[in-house]
């Protein structure tokens, strides 16, 4: 394939230039393989910088508690910490669904992966290391469209029309969700358990507090904020591990007064 994007991480760190390597390969004619491959490549850094920093290993717990069990330490930043959660739950959905998966996601996964390279080279390979040039696959783009493609507003306005004609056809709605207010712990221990969950994070108020109540995936860096830690549930947050089940309770309770966080979603 000629020099590829990842050779400059053979010298220090070779499986993880192999699996870039791979993952490249495959991205115009497989993205679901460059997105498996790339979810590797994220878990093999966590690893790496356990390693390198002396944590004892968390091999038997998810991906996600490693990621945030580095951004707690402060070992990395809220940026490395969005490029590892966006490796893994794309990565996550191709495992999942052998046809999710477009060239343009997958070269996007790639450059991120790139990126989490040069900094992983930059913070503990060599002092003098200089940044290669980022070189874009060449092909043609595949025609494979990611079957669950980020809401658009307007298809979070027909989503939210949807739940409110339900609504009214079912008046008492009976749903799995659990609400945490002034409860750090029971919060703490419903996200761990429920990792690609969602949370509804009520601020309440009138219309005009729309952009404040937010449905976020249980994963959202926002929900993981330092600053906020020990007051989390100084404002309720309503969880559940079936989006449409929440959306029908936000949208029972707020009507059109609130949205998807645009940071995860």
């Amino acid at each position: 394939m000629g020099k590829g994007n990842f050779d400059f991480l053979a010298k220090k760190w070779n499986l993880l230039a192999e699996i870039g390597q791979m993952a490249e390969k495959h991205v115009v004619n497989d993205p679901n393989t460059t997105l498996v491959k790339l979810r590797m490549f994220g878990e093999t850094v966590t690893a790496i910088l356990n390693d390198l920093e002396k944590i004892p290993r968390m091999d038997i717990h998810p991906q996600y508690k490693r990621i945030k069990r580095l951004l707690s330490k402060d070992i990395i930043s809220y940026e490395i910490y969005d490029k590892l959660q966006f490796l893994r739950i794309r990565g996550n959905r191709a495992v999942h669904n052998a046809k999710y998966g477009t060239s343009e996601e997958a070269e996007d996964a790639l450059n991120q992966a790139f990126q989490l390279g040069v900094w992983l080279m930059r913070v503990y390979g060599q002092w003098d290391f200089k940044e290669p040039k980022y070189i874009e696959p060449q092909g043609e783009v595949s025609p494979i469209k990611t079957l669950s493609p980020p809401p658009s507003k307007t298809r979070e306005q027909k989503l939210i029309k949807v739940q409110k004609d339900k609504i009214k056809e079912r008046p008492t709605i009976q749903v799995k969700i659990h609400k945490y207010s002034k409860d750090e712990q029971g919060y703490e221990t419903w996200l761990e358990e429920n990792y690609t969950g969602y949370v509804f994070n009520y601020f309440g108020g009138t219309n005009s507090s729309k952009g404040m109540n937010k449905i976020h995936r249980a994963d959202c860096r926002f929900l993981m904020r330092k600053q906020d830690k020990g007051k989390r549930t100084t404002i309720p947050k309503v969880c559940s591990k079936n989006k449409d089940e929440l959306i029908e309770y936000v949208t029972h309770e707020r009507g059109n007064s609130w949205e998807f966080c645009k940071s995860c979603f």
